[in-house]
């Protein structure tokens, strides 16, 4: 959460915590812990603050283009080896000890570091303001 359209709620920081711990009691086999604090971190604060940016975007975009925004990049000029080599990748990700760089939430084993929330693809920026 380096980064952010809004201003983050104190509830939101509490969730991240809760979702830390949560896949981390997971991953360690303590599915109980893991459950309670997944549903510590499931707020009607973060409901309230998260929803607006999925419904009505429209109202936190503050410059619509602005200058050096990405582009589409035609598909017979991308360069066709794209994908992060598998070793790479699984390097990268244990250095970074499975965390995500930019919001530091526990990745997943088995899932790519795009599907976190903070990802482009997934909605955010990636840290970028």
């Amino acid at each position: 959460m380096k980064h952010c359209i809004k201003e983050p709620v104190p509830a939101l920081f509490a969730a991240r915590d809760n979702l830390a711990m949560a896949v981390d009691a997971h991953l360690a086999g303590d599915f109980e812990t893991a459950r309670l604090k997944f549903k510590a971190a499931d707020t009607l604060a973060v409901f309230f603050w998260l929803n607006p940016c999925w419904y009505d975007v429209e109202k936190n975009v503050l410059y619509p283009h602005p200058d050096g925004d990405t582009r589409l990049v035609p598909r017979e000029q991308r360069d066709p080896d794209r994908a992060i080599a598998a070793p790479v990748r699984a390097e990268v990700l244990a250095r970074d000890g499975y965390r995500c760089r930019y919001c530091a939430l526990p990745l997943i084993r088995g899932r790519h570091p795009q599907d976190c929330p903070c990802a482009v693809s997934g909605g955010g920026s990636l840290g970028q303001p």
